[in-house]
């Protein structure tokens, strides 16, 4: 059986053996579901790294975790050819290695469903079947607006319910603007995964200057009492003015803590608030002071060197 993502939720049971095509969010959020219920979980994607725009070391705790589930990885792969068999189904990669295996997944991202409703008709200017929109989202068309999944990333939930509700307020005569930066993101895999700002790797081709503050779960009280051995909480920061860039987060509760880090961002707060800031104890939220201490003390390394 060849499955999407929605197909795939129509099972009427597990199958032994599932190939994922793809590395992205859903991708991964799949091999998490299958994994975790037993199934041997095959994945296939022509990345060198499952979500590939994320942190290496975030993205390895998640890998590990994958490994342990028994999930085994062809990285930098490409299908040639998929074939239905009546035991199941052959995938076979352009190297010309080949998987046998119940069913398969194929999730390597969503187009846009724009094709049906004719929008070109109304004068909307589309870009690859994405509807175009400026920070108001209105479209090419001003008094039209255009919010979610069919404008593009990120895609979510989220931000498409605040996409709305500042649509609404500009159509209104409202003068409040939702900001495009700080949004946060989340990966629902086994361990979740969340962010919001800025990678190492983008503020390095920003030329910024930044620190790194790290601190694993199990440094806190609270992840060794929930036995989160491998828990991380990332801090990028600016090294002129310590103003938090980024935050990045792999463990329990990820998806609930990452708004911590956001709402300082948002208020302009610096590394600093997080030191003085009292957290409850024992708490995950813990791990904030201590990579922040830790970010002091790579800035004091820069000013001694």
């Amino acid at each position: 059986t060849v499955l999407d993502s929605t197909s795939i939720l129509n099972l009427r049971h597990l199958p032994d053996s599932l190939l994922v095509v793809g590395g992205g969010v859903i991708a991964c959020e799949f091999v998490s579901i299958f994994a975790a219920l037993g199934v041997h979980v095959s994945v296939v994607d022509s990345h060198k790294q499952l979500l590939d725009y994320l942190s290496e070391d975030v993205v390895g705790v998640l890998a590990d975790s994958f490994l342990a589930m028994g999930v085994d990885f062809h990285m930098e792969e490409r299908v040639a050819a998929i074939t239905r068999e009546n035991n199941g189904v052959v995938t076979r990669l352009e190297s010309g290695k080949e998987f046998r295996t119940d069913a398969v997944l194929f999730a390597q991202g969503r187009e846009p469903n724009s094709t049906g409703m004719k929008v070109e008709q109304a004068g909307i200017a589309l870009d690859k079947g994405w509807v175009t929109v400026n920070a108001q989202f209105q479209t090419s068309v001003p008094h039209i607006y255009a919010v979610g999944d069919l404008i593009g990333r990120p895609a979510l939930a989220s931000t498409g319910m605040e996409q709305g509700r500042s649509a609404v307020l500009h159509a209104f005569g409202g003068t409040e603007q939702q900001s495009a930066e700080n949004l946060p993101m989340a990966v629902y895999t086994i361990p979740e995964i969340s962010y919001v700002g800025k990678t190492e790797k983008e503020v390095q081709q920003e030329n910024i200057p930044y620190v790194v503050g790290r601190a694993f779960f199990k440094h806190s009280a609270r992840g060794q009492i929930i036995g989160d051995a491998h828990g991380l909480l990332k801090l990028v920061v600016d090294a002129r003015t310590e103003k938090i860039l980024g935050v990045h987060i792999v463990g329990e509760q990820a998806s609930e803590l990452v708004h911590i880090g956001q709402l300082v961002m948002n208020l302009n707060g610096t590394v600093r608030d997080l030191i003085s800031n009292v957290f409850n104890y024992p708490t995950l939220a813990e791990c904030y002071k201590l990579a922040a201490l830790d970010c002091t003390h790579q800035l004091e390394r820069r000013t001694t060197s």
